[in-house]
């Protein structure tokens, strides 16, 4: 009989364990999710400003050829 009664107490914890790594994982999913928007956030932040710099240096170099040739 105490097999019994541990065995079903066992049970109990492992459905309370399985619910509670659920939980766990839906956490860390929406912490991955929040996570990949920052970084992509980052990301084209950091694009824009690749883009920029590259358009000054167009620019640039646009304007000294200009002067070159004039």
């Amino acid at each position: 009989m105490t097999t019994f009664c541990v065995l079903a107490i066992l049970l109990e914890m492992r459905e309370d364990l399985v619910q509670y790594a659920q939980g766990l994982d839906d956490v860390v999913h929406y912490f991955n999710l929040a996570a990949t928007s920052w970084n992509i956030k980052k990301l084209c932040k950091k694009a824009v400003t690749y883009h920029r710099k590259y358009l000054y240096l167009r620019m640039a170099r646009a304007n000294a050829m200009s002067v070159y040739f004039t």
